[in-house]
């Protein structure tokens, strides 16, 4: 037996203070537990702040570097050292370089999410 159905059992004082949290407009419902009107809200995106947008922008490529061969990622980045964030630019261009080289070759080892990458990034080219 469900608990809705031992509910609609239960004394009419417990049903109904259910039913009060249940549709009570006072009730603050905490950020990011909201309900789900995803078919009603399709255009709104979340707010980024100007620093996450760097982040999300500045390593996509990495993205296509895992799908050229992963182990590349390692590999290209040997000579750059341990902070990426300040160095951010030599890590860009050494995962271009390598997936430039791979579209070249046609060495791709995953070739069908690389292409859905390009259509989800249409604005990197290589």
């Amino acid at each position: 037996m469900s608990k809705r159905q031992n509910e609609s059992e239960a004394p009419d004082k417990k049903r109904a203070k259910v039913d009060m949290l249940d549709s009570d407009p006072e009730v603050n419902i905490p950020e990011g537990l909201e309900p789900d009107n995803s078919d009603h809200e399709s255009n709104k995106q979340p707010k980024l702040t100007p620093s996450e947008r760097k982040g999300n922008k500045r390593f996509r490529i990495v993205l296509f570097a895992a799908c050229v061969d992963p182990k590349l990622i390692n590999t290209s980045t040997e000579d750059i050292g341990d902070s990426w964030a300040t160095e951010y630019k030599k890590v860009k261009t050494a995962f271009f370089n390598v997936v430039k080289t791979a579209v070249k070759k046609k060495k791709i080892l995953y070739p069908s999410t690389f292409n859905l990458l390009k259509e989800i990034f249409p604005s990197i080219s290589f």
